[in-house]
């Protein structure tokens, strides 16, 4: 209960929730005045000096989003002012972000609840959290991977090495390869062909012998004659 007096101003259109909310915070030591409509408002701050007002949000004459809206940009109040609604909290939430509202707190029957929340609002200690909906609120989760950083390349001394020799990693050669390589590498000097014309049929202005080149019979350079 609190210690003086306070005085509440409660704008509904409904005549039940507003002698609910009178009979519920009266009981417990508020002073509650009370507003059937949003016209009048600014006579009714000027003249009850509220501690908190609560606003309901669906009323036919003018919608709460814009009486706040209005009375926080005339500057006509100096107290807290909170939507009082049974709207879902995360339209409220958001109500509260566009129209600069202090809070919310949802209409119940439970008299200790709404105390407790008009407490918190009077004595400045309500949940800062609840002006902000859980969509825009800062993350706490730890940031992911970057996906914008290139693939990083593994210096050669990273690279494992390789199991065994590299000789051990070729197949080795069978035997009738190497036959057929060295009977290709050796093939019998009758068998070579040699690009040299004969001695009689040479030219005088040849070059001499000794510089000519001769290629086997597999097309290697053999060397210099």
């Amino acid at each position: 209960m609190s210690a003086t007096k306070r005085r509440i101003l409660v704008v509904d259109d409904s005549e039940i929730c507003r002698e609910l909310v009178k009979l519920l915070l009266q009981s417990r030591g508020f002073e509650v005045i009370t507003l059937d409509s949003p016209f009048g408002f600014g006579a009714a701050v000027a003249r009850e000096q509220p501690d908190l007002v609560l606003v309901d949000v669906n009323m036919p004459a003018l919608h709460g989003g814009k009486l706040v809206e209005v009375a926080l940009q005339k500057g006509i109040l100096t107290c807290p002012i909170v939507f009082h609604s049974d709207r879902p909290a995360r339209e409220l939430q958001s109500l509260v972000l566009s129209t600069g509202a202090s809070g919310f707190i949802p209409k119940t029957n439970d008299g200790d609840e709404l105390a407790s929340r008009v407490e918190e609002y009077l004595n400045g200690t309500w949940q800062k959290r609840d002006r902000a909906p859980e969509s825009i609120r800062p993350s706490t989760a730890p940031p992911g991977p970057r996906t914008d950083v290139p693939p990083r390349i593994a210096r050669a001394s990273e690279v494992p090495p390789l199991s065994g020799s590299s000789s051990q990693s070729l197949p080795p050669l069978s035997a009738a390869a190497l036959s057929a390589a060295r009977t290709a590498d050796a093939a019998p000097m009758s068998q070579r062909n040699f690009d040299a014309p004969p001695l009689s049929q040479r030219s005088p202005d040849a070059a001499p012998h000794s510089q000519r080149t001769i290629t086997s019979s597999t097309g290697w350079v053999r060397g210099k004659f």
